[in-house]
């Protein structure tokens, strides 16, 4: 017989974890064996969730994609509207967000091909990891370029715009990865 998985107990575990990273942090401690933790209790209640449950695609789920991308374009406006046209990220930065954003559609285009949902969810969660690595690169590089900045706070603001362009690339990963699960 199958063991059943509790999918609530598993969420107030992780809530649980989360509250001990913020205090380590808090108190300037080592909070990556909290953050192993983490990542295998979410491993774990998705790797679940894409097994056992299925749901037909709603419309909810192509509204919420749409919004997603609607917020993606948002955050470029946005930036858009800060910048002086000359964001100065690096080269890396940039080819990062191309490969970004082509992950970002082959994932929305195999999400209505009906095609193998394990290997798109694998994608996005590599996508998102890849996402976080980005975003953190961005912050340093943010902060390293602070002090030879002839416009500090200009600078500041224009790459935490980016830095928030990258939650909303996240953003519509995560519901491309439930509208997955949904389908499986």
């Amino acid at each position: 017989m199958k063991k059943s998985f509790d999918y609530f107990k598993t969420l107030k575990e992780m809530s649980r974890i989360n509250r001990f990273v913020f205090s380590a942090v808090v108190s300037g401690k080592d909070y990556n064996f909290h953050t192993v933790s983490f990542y295998g209790c979410r491993y774990e209640l998705l790797q679940r969730l894409s097994e056992d449950f299925v749901a037909p695609i709603e419309r909810s789920e192509i509204y919420n994609l749409t919004y997603s991308l609607y917020n993606q374009l948002c955050k470029l406006t946005i930036l858009a509207d800060v910048s002086d046209g000359s964001i100065g990220l690096t080269n890396e930065h940039i080819s990062a967000f191309d490969g970004l954003f082509s992950v970002q559609g082959n994932v929305l285009f195999a999400l209505g091909q009906k095609s193998d949902y394990a290997s798109s969810i694998k994608l996005c969660r590599q996508a998102q990891q890849q996402l976080l690595t980005l975003k953190r690169s961005i912050v340093a590089y943010m902060f390293n370029g602070l002090s030879s900045s002839k416009q500090p706070l200009y600078r500041c603001v224009v790459l935490n715009c980016v830095a928030d362009f990258c939650d909303s690339i996240n953003n519509t990963l995560s519901v491309c990865e439930r509208g997955f699960i949904n389908n499986i």
